[in-house]
């Protein structure tokens, strides 16, 4: 009984560090723009890159990760901050649905239009990344509200996405992982991999209403 308690002790230190992770990586992504390091940005050549609204959705993914984490009962900036990131990846996804890009090409031009590397970059809206973050923001809101349903689902479907982009990236198969780039990869699996191991230390009740 005293190893497993001690073990989830040590659990409970990977979501913070997931929700750390991701800070550092949105701000490493803002320098890698702001100075034109295109290896922050896109590390494979030719590969998709990521973009400035990812980043947004990176620092609204743990921030909101942070306020599950510490605070013992919801807060409306930690709902405000869920619905606001919620509402970018619902954008996201409808623009992707239609294949348009008019909130990304109005921020190149509005807002990245003094970076060096912003020319060089494509306004193209991933899907997946959207879908991602869309179910991973749900996943936060079930956990908190707390509804354990829609929390699994929502995590259940981030997961698959996040498996086909690698078994994509892996098989040389851009069909697989389209739009999001590596880096995003990596960054929404340890925010999976933080918010799963935050359920697990936890084990939320489920006080949803069928």
């Amino acid at each position: 009984m005293t190893m497993v308690a001690h073990k989830c002790r040590k659990l409970a230190y990977v979501p913070l560090v997931s929700a750390d992770i991701a800070w550092i990586s949105a701000f490493l992504i803002l320098c890698g723009y702001a100075f034109g390091y295109e290896a922050l940005i896109r590390p494979l050549n030719n590969g998709p890159a990521s973009n400035i609204l990812t980043i947004v959705l990176m620092v609204f993914a743990a921030s909101a990760t942070h306020g599950v984490i510490r605070a013992s009962h919801p807060q409306p900036v930690f709902f405000t901050v869920i619905y606001l990131g919620l509402l970018i990846s619902v954008v996201r996804l409808f623009e992707a649905s239609l294949g348009t890009n008019y909130l990304q090409v109005w921020i190149n031009s509005v807002i990245l239009s003094e970076f060096p590397i912003n020319r060089e970059l494509p306004n193209v809206t991933s899907w997946n990344t959207a879908l991602f973050f869309t179910c991973y923001f749900v996943a936060l809101w079930g956990f908190r509200t707390p509804r354990l349903k829609v929390m699994l689902a929502s995590m259940g479907i981030a997961a698959v996405i996040l498996v086909v982009a690698w078994i994509g990236y892996a098989l040389g198969v851009p069909a697989l992982y389209g739009n999001m780039s590596m880096i995003t990869g990596s960054i929404c699996s340890i925010l999976l991999i933080g918010l799963g191991s935050l359920c697990i230390v936890t084990r939320p009740r489920d006080n949803s209403r069928d």
